[in-house]
């Protein structure tokens, strides 16, 4: 998704083959609430090169990784549960 000033809300992704939810250069000032992201096997929300995006009150069960961002500014992933992730990224490296 390559859009600006748009809300992701109430909505559920699950059994993804490959990446949940995908926004790139361009995206801007996106907001992702109140979601249920549920089995991926890539990640389940990834960032690249995106700004300003909140992801706030969502669950991210049985995914590769939960939010993985690269070259993406202003990320804030705010009261989120992540469950059974297979890996985790700390700022772009793997971290076990």
């Amino acid at each position: 998704m390559s859009k600006s000033n748009v809300i992701v809300e109430n909505k559920r992704f699950s059994n993804i083959n490959g990446v949940s939810l995908k926004l790139y250069s361009g995206a801007n000032n996106i907001i992702i609430r109140n979601c249920f992201f549920d089995g991926a096997t890539g990640e389940l929300v990834e960032l690249e090169n995106a700004e300003n995006i909140t992801i706030e009150n969502c669950l991210f069960a049985r995914g590769l990784a939960g939010v993985y961002a690269v070259g993406s500014k202003n990320v804030k992933v705010i009261n989120c549960q992540f469950v059974n992730m297979k890996i985790r990224y700390v700022n772009g490296n793997f971290a076990g």
